[in-house]
């Protein structure tokens, strides 16, 4: 979700104030082995925009994981628009940066 949520459930509604108490923004997990009745299975908390990029492992999807977080303080500060995996790369596109990519360190 691009803009503040009132919660991580699909019936939550736009607010104004992110800053409120209980506030969310993030990602809906669905299932959708069923196109006709897709079933939404969590949600996974994130930031946009200037909270930078989130590399989650899906391999579980009830139960993500965070692997990674990337986020420039700056100057200028990160304002990512998208970021895509490929290959074993992030590619993080920035309004005020430009593209940025890196590869999460694996151990």
């Amino acid at each position: 979700m691009d803009s503040p949520q009132s919660s991580p459930n699909c019936d939550s509604v736009n607010v104004a104030n992110a800053a409120v108490p209980g506030m969310w923004e993030g990602i809906r997990i669905f299932d959708i082995s069923n196109p006709a009745a897709p079933q939404h299975i969590t949600s996974v908390a994130t930031d946009s925009y200037t909270g930078g990029t989130t590399v989650a492992d899906l391999t579980d999807p009830a139960n993500p994981v965070e692997l990674a977080f990337y986020k420039v303080a700056g100057p200028p500060a990160s304002n990512a628009w998208s970021s895509y995996w490929h290959n074993g790369f992030v590619y993080a596109n920035d309004i005020v940066r430009g593209f940025d990519v890196f590869s999460p360190l694996t151990s």
